[in-house]
């Protein structure tokens, strides 16, 4: 073989070798585990992005959000920061798909169930006694909170002398400092040792109550109780539950032990 020849045979598998590269290396579609999410402040959430293609070299993704004010995200995990719309677009090659996420500022959860434990004076105040109200939806099981639904922890303070119901009237969140547990006051949610204390709500995630009050009635055995609550983001947490609460003592053991401390409902 010449040298003309062999520079022409080297030539050609090259053109060939880059022809069969351009070839084969291509994103042909890119699809999204979802095409519109509702979240709501303070939520964490995952999107995933499956991408078809030719050739041997797996495509990279890159992610964007339109308005990171709303909504960030990174390498999928998306992070709702405040109330409004949208949408998450991932890319590759020249070619993309998109999900548009709603975030919500309000829950309205529908709680049917519910105990109410007293505890005495749990914080050791010599001013109130403490009971926490435990709610929840139709699909939690009350004895260990297993199940899918949403939980709340109301955790009231009254006089010393309430001990077996808990009273009538208008509760206002204090701030946590035990010198302000004074009757008609609620606690807000704090956690102390990996435990939660104060008032909570449990739904995709778990929120702790900071401000709000909780309107109490009771007749013939039935409690009516309305809360307008705000969560740590920002979230409106609104709604009544009317019914029959069991009530529980829990006054013979220590703080530190309630009963329901680590909801284990799976979501």
């Amino acid at each position: 073989m010449t040298k003309t020849n062999k520079f022409s045979s080297i030539i050609l598998i090259f053109s060939i070798i880059l022809f069969v590269s351009c070839e084969k290396n291509e994103v042909t579609s890119v699809s999204m585990s979802s095409a519109s999410k509702i979240l709501n402040i303070g939520d964490i959430d995952s999107l995933y992005a499956k991408t078809a293609y030719k050739g041997d070299i797996v495509p990279s993704v890159t992610w964007s959000t339109s308005d990171n004010s709303v909504v960030k995200v990174k390498d999928g995990e998306i992070e709702a920061i405040k109330k409004g719309t949208a949408v998450i677009t991932a890319k590759a090659g020249d070619k993309s798909a998109i999900c548009n996420i709603t975030v919500s500022d309000e829950f309205s959860p529908k709680m049917t169930q519910g105990e109410l434990w007293y505890y005495g004076d749990a914080y050791e105040t010599n001013i109130s006694n403490n009971f926490v109200v435990y709610l929840a939806t139709s699909g939690i099981k009350m004895e260990d909170f297993s199940g899918n639904g949403e939980i709340m922890y109301l955790e009231f303070n009254t006089s010393l002398t309430a001990k077996n119901a808990l009273p009538a009237g208008t509760y206002n969140m204090t701030t946590f400092d035990i010198e302000k547990f004074s009757p008609f006051s609620i606690v807000p949610g704090f956690e102390y040792e990996g435990n939660k204390f104060g008032t909570w709500y449990f739904g995709k995630m778990a929120n702790d109550v900071i401000n709000g009050i909780a309107i109490v009635s009771l007749s013939n055995n039935i409690y009516t109780i309305q809360y307008d609550l705000v969560d740590y983001y920002g979230n409106l947490i609104t709604g009544s539950f009317v019914g029959n609460l069991q009530w529980y003592d829990g006054s013979g053991t220590a703080q530190t032990v309630k009963k329901k401390l680590k909801p284990v409902f799976k979501r």
